[in-house]
């Protein structure tokens, strides 16, 4: 009887531990918001596929470092996740992706409000002389201005 009681103690506490912990990472994203994304594709850069540049500045009131999630299509290829320098240096990012759906999550830490993504994303649809892409922006955080530039 005491170790049933123990093992139903120890469910409970794991269950608050991890409440607590989602409560504190909803309210990390909170504070997080983008004050500008540029979005650049450089169709067939490469290869055969769409280079899509994502150049994101955070809001100066988003504290640094934070964790920041950012989604692009489930069969994108990442790659490079960094924060932009001086001189339009990239210092690439430790990284990890979760596929959620039609997405995943690219997650980092940042060190600086600048920062670069760089993907491939192979739905570029090419006909003859004709090249069709359809460009999807989601995002969990508030966008102040979102512009897009297509070579």
């Amino acid at each position: 009887m005491n170790e049933r009681k123990y093992l139903l103690l120890l469910i409970m506490v794991s269950l608050i531990i991890g409440m607590s912990w989602q409560t504190g990472q909803a309210q990390i994203i909170g504070d997080i918001r983008l004050s500008s994304v540029a979005v650049t594709l450089l169709p067939e850069f490469n290869h055969p596929c769409m280079l899509v540049i994502t150049e994101i500045e955070l809001d100066q009131n988003t504290p640094i470092p934070s964790e920041v999630i950012i989604q692009i299509p489930a069969d994108a290829r990442v790659i490079q996740v960094g924060n932009l320098e001086a001189e339009d240096r990239i210092f690439a990012l430790d990284f990890s992706t979760l596929q959620v759906g039609n997405w995943q999550d690219i997650r980092f830490t940042d060190n600086t409000p600048a920062i670069q993504i760089e993907y491939t994303d192979p739905n570029l649809v090419m006909q003859e002389e004709q090249r069709l892409f359809e460009f999807q922006w989601l995002s969990i955080y508030t966008v102040d201005s979102l512009t897009m530039q297509v070579r």
